[in-house]
Formats: structure tokens, C-alpha cells, sequence
């Protein structure tokens, strides 16, 4: 318990590996050669930057693990006890999704947009109100509707290029 100047340098053999409940902070790099274990009833690893707030914090609630964005206070993603993985945020992706299973979209109004980088119209697919709808967006109409009952409407010519069985 004797005062230590601050500048002395105290050798790693002389300090036990047992810190307490001392927070541990290093301005170096660590090198782990192991496992890593956080206990508690809520662990959490913070990651800080240069400006020394924290930024992102990984969290272990009640089993389900999250990535917590600290500077908005939002979760940003979350794999759940069951094993699927909740995204809960806008997903950018530049090179292709691939989807090896069913592809569910739910919402009041689920929607596929399709939209070139270039050329007009653009379209959507989507369920209203039960219909199935090919919507133009680039002119806000819909060019061709199914019905709940079955009837198919087309807001346009129809051509057939191998006759029309009826």
C-alpha cells in the first residue's frame, strides 16, 4: 500500500494475475494465447476508438447474443436462443444474395422492388390487400393484378405470341 511514483516501472512478475474487480485498461496491443471467459448475468465486451467513447458493445442477454450500437442506443444485430439472427437494420448488399432455403417477406404490405440502375419503368411485386400486384412505380399504376378469387387483370394490351387457349 506504499504510494509509487508514477513514472516507476514495476515488472509483470511482481504483480499478482488476480485484479479483483479492478477495471483493466491497456493502450497496447494484448496478446491472448487463450480462451477468454466474461461471467456475470449480463457480460458484455465494449470496443472504444480513439476518441475513447464506446461504440459498439457485444452482449450475452439471457443467452442471446447482440451487437449494441452504444453512441445511437439501438441493437443492431441479434442471433436469438433458437438460432436465427434478427438484423435490425437496413442490410446492404454490393455482390448478390443466395438463398439456399424459403424466403419469407412479412409486412402490411411485403413488397419485392425492382429497380434498374438506368432504364425506365421500374417495378414492384407485391401483396395488397391480398392481391397480387406488378405495380409500375415509375408511372404509379398497376399493370397487371390476381385476385384473391382467382381473376387476372391486365391494365394493357395483352399480346400472345403462340395463340390463346381459352
Amino acid at each position: 500500500n506504499a504510494d509509487i511514483n508514477d513514472s516507476a516501472a514495476i515488472a509483470g512478475t511482481k504483480i499478482s494475475p488476480d485484479f479483483g474487480s479492478q477495471i483493466i485498461t491497456t493502450t497496447g496491443a494484448t496478446n491472448l494465447n487463450g480462451d477468454v471467459t466474461l461471467g456475470g448475468t449480463r457480460p458484455r465486451l465494449n470496443f472504444y476508438d480513439s476518441d475513447g467513447n464506446p461504440d459498439f458493445a457485444f452482449i450475452n442477454d439471457s443467452g442471446m447474443l447482440q451487437i449494441f450500437d452504444q453512441t445511437n442506443g439501438a441493437n443492431r444485430v441479434q442471433i436469438n436462443t433458437d438460432g436465427h439472427i434478427d438484423l435490425l437494420a437496413n442490410v446492404d448488399i454490393s455482390s448478390g444474395l443466395d438463398v439456399t432455403g424459403d424466403l419469407t417477406i412479412t409486412s402490411a404490405v411485403p413488397t419485392i422492388s425492382l429497380t434498374d440502375s438506368g432504364d425506365n419503368p421500374d417495378y414492384d411485386l407485391r401483396n395488397e390487400n391480398g392481391e397480387f400486384r406488378v405495380r409500375d412505380t415509375t408511372n404509379g399504376v398497376n399493370r397487371m393484378r390476381i385476385t384473391s378469387g382467382g381473376t387476372v387483370d391486365v391494365a394493357g394490351n395483352l399480346d400472345v405470341g403462340a395463340g390463346l387457349d381459352v
